[in-house]
C-alpha cells in the first residue's frame, strides 16, 4: 500500500543464526501477546487492521540472549466510506429545479483519509445525470459514491386555444 501502510494479511519471518552454540529459541511479542519457538525459526501472520507492534529477540544454546528489537506493522485492507448528498434536496417526484450541489463525505476508521472528492454543484438540466466522488485512504484503498440527479429548471408553457374560434356578436 501507501505510506508505510500494508493492505494485505502480512506474514512476518524470524530467522536467528548462531554459529557456536545454536539458537535455542526466538522469543516476540505481538501486540502484548508474548510468544516464545524454539529453533531458530518463527512465523507469524498479521490480518487484523490496525497498527501492531512486534518485539522480538533470539537465544542462543549457551544462554545467551540479544538485545531486543522491534518493528511495527501498519495494517488497513478496509476500504474507506463515502457518501453523497445532494443540496437542496430533490422534491416528492424526484426532481429539483435550481442548480443542485453534490458534497461527499468520507471517512476511514484505519488509516485515515488521503483525498475526498471536493462538491460539485450541476446546472445542466435533464433527467438520470450522474456525479460521482471518490475516497482514497492513507494506506491507497479507495472507495466510489454516485448520487443521480434530475434538474428542470424551465417552467412550463401553457397555450389557450378557444372553439369556435370566433365569438359573435361581440
Amino acid at each position: 500500500g501507501n505510506s508505510d501502510w500494508y493492505t494485505s494479511a502480512v506474514t512476518a519471518t524470524l530467522i536467528s543464526t548462531d554459529s557456536c552454540s545454536g539458537v535455542k529459541e526466538i522469543a516476540y511479542n505481538l501486540d502484548g501477546n508474548p510468544i516464545v519457538i524454539p529453533g531458530s525459526r518463527a512465523s507469524l501472520t498479521i490480518s487484523t487492521d490496525g497498527v501492531h507492534g512486534i518485539s522480538y529477540s533470539a537465544t542462543d544454546n549457551s544462554g545467551n540472549s540479544e538485545r531486543t528489537k522491534t518493528v511495527e506493522i501498519k495494517e488497513d485492507k478496509t476500504a474507506p466510506v463515502i457518501t453523497a448528498s445532494a443540496n437542496p434536496s430533490v422534491n416528492a417526484n424526484g426532481w429539483n429545479n435550481t442548480d443542485v450541489t453534490v458534497a461527499f463525505t468520507c471517512s476511514d476508521a484505519t488509516s485515515g483519509i488521503a483525498t475526498c472528492t471536493s462538491p460539485v454543484t450541476v446546472t445542466t438540466e435533464g433527467s438520470g445525470q450522474s456525479v460521482c466522488g471518490s475516497a482514497v485512504d492513507n494506506a491507497g484503498n479507495s472507495a466510489t459514491a454516485c448520487l443521480t440527479l434530475n434538474i428542470d429548471k424551465t417552467a412550463p408553457v401553457l397555450d389557450v386555444t378557444v372553439n369556435p374560434g370566433l365569438l359573435w356578436p361581440p
